[in-house]
């Protein structure tokens, strides 16, 4: 018992120092040259992490948990391989290898996260987390109000408003880090009364609205929504009733869809593009894709990959060799373009297996079950018009996604009980 307290302390320890770390890392890296490589750090860090979760003392044991959506994501990366392999549009160290290792980041943090708060019961420290956040939502509030009196930071328009970002690069990572306060604020619920959250949840609720993007006040209504039904309703959430939140979000975010892809501006609109010729490269290189860096991704920019000039959007703005600033815009076309079809749709398997296994912790609290649902539902809302599951900025909810299914094998709550 002694062990497993001092264990816990030193999970603590390192929670907190992630929540301050990842909350900054944006900042500090568009500041200072040497830290722009810091999430990388973190992914790499992650490895040896997630090679503990998974060997345990009998070597390599997948368990269920693991099993149910590591092997399809495998699938995925092993058809995003056989495209470099046969097409050979990249060159492999120097451009695949970097962008398959990208999009491994968030998986390896999930494990990661399992392993490193495997002791960490966050309700005996809700307390101290609830602190925590409540002491960074004031000093953000702060710096709003600081913000729209004096106009400090940069604030791009949007609807005739400027938009919040702070000293952040984009609105929609200040927006992330909010999400992210959210989510964390709903684990520590037992650290406070229900009149203190519901507080400290309406203040960043309304500060991740000041972003102004479509996709962020329709992730605050799902994440209402889900409070509502898993922790004060007790229901159960099946993936049903999550597509049923989808037709509130679409009309939220209707003048952005129409604007993207339905409007007479569609010809040089890098995600009507992207997603339009997306289907053409899966056509042409089924059933594997092009391979890692050919297409949708950030690396498929910085080694400008052959593909846009062949499919004809070399020229359209935000996806040229000079300024490829929006060629990793969304998610689902890069899937679609560089595993091809069948790895999109062994992704998706991926991705319901991961629900799948959020499912399973209902039993054991709503607020953590609550907190893994809404975690996942914002990254599928985040996926349509961003690099979600691929960016830096969601490592925080991976790490939320690992401490939240840490309980979802019975084997390993069975041995944090036996310790």
């Amino acid at each position: 018992m002694i062990r497993k307290s001092h264990n816990g302390k030193i999970a603590y320890c390192v929670f907190i120092l992630l929540l301050y770390l990842l909350l900054a890392r944006d900042a500090i890296e568009l500041r200072a040259a040497p830290f722009r490589y810091f999430d990388e750090l973190l992914a790499v860090a992650a490895i040896p992490l997630a090679l503990l979760n998974v060997c345990g003392a009998d070597g390599i044991r997948l368990n269920r948990s693991r099993e149910g959506y590591w092997k399809w994501l495998m699938i995925t990366f092993s058809c995003g391989l056989f495209g470099n392999v046969i097409y050979r549009y990249q060159p492999f160290v120097h451009a695949a290898l970097p962008d398959m290792f990208i999009c491994l980041k968030f998986w390896l943090w999930i494990e990661a996260g399992k392993y490193l708060f495997r002791h960490f019961d966050l309700g005996s420290y809700a307390k101290g987390i609830f602190r925590h956040v409540r002491f960074l939502t004031w000093l953000y509030l702060l710096l709003v109000l600081i913000d729209r009196a004096a106009h400090i930071f940069p604030s791009p328009i949007r609807h005739g408003i400027g938009a919040t970002q702070l000293f952040y690069s984009h609105p929609t990572v200040f927006a992330a880090c909010m999400i992210f306060l959210m989510t964390l604020l709903l684990l520590a619920r037992d650290g406070t009364t229900r009149n203190r959250f519901l507080f400290y949840e309406l203040i960043l609720s309304a500060m991740a609205c000041l972003s102004l993007r479509s996709k962020i006040i329709g992730s605050v209504l799902l994440f209402w929504l889900i409070v509502y039904l898993a922790v004060y309703r007790k229901k159960k959430i099946t993936l049903w009733t999550v597509l049923l939140f989808i037709p509130p979000v679409f009309l939220i975010g209707w003048n952005q869809i129409r604007y993207y892809f339905f409007s007479d501006l569609v010809a040089g609109s890098a995600r009507y593009q992207l997603l339009t010729k997306a289907f053409r490269v899966a056509a042409d290189h089924f059933p594997f894709g092009a391979g890692f860096a050919t297409f949708g991704s950030y690396y498929s920019g910085l080694h400008y990959s052959p593909l846009y000039s062949m499919y004809g959007i070399s020229d359209v703005y935000g996806i040229t060799a000079k300024d490829f600033s929006f060629i990793s815009d969304s998610f689902w076309p890069m899937v679609l373009g560089q595993t091809g079809y069948f790895g999109l749709l062994c992704f998706a398997i991926a991705v319901c297996a991961l629900f799948s296994a959020v499912k399973k912790t209902r039993a054991g609290n709503a607020v953590v079950y609550a907190s893994g649902l809404f975690a996942l539902v914002y990254l599928l809302v985040e996926s349509t018009s961003s690099a979600a599951f691929v960016h830096p900025i969601y490592l925080p909810i991976a790490m939320i996604l690992g401490y939240v299914l840490r309980d979802a094998d019975p084997a390993r709550r069975g041995r944090r009980t036996e310790e």
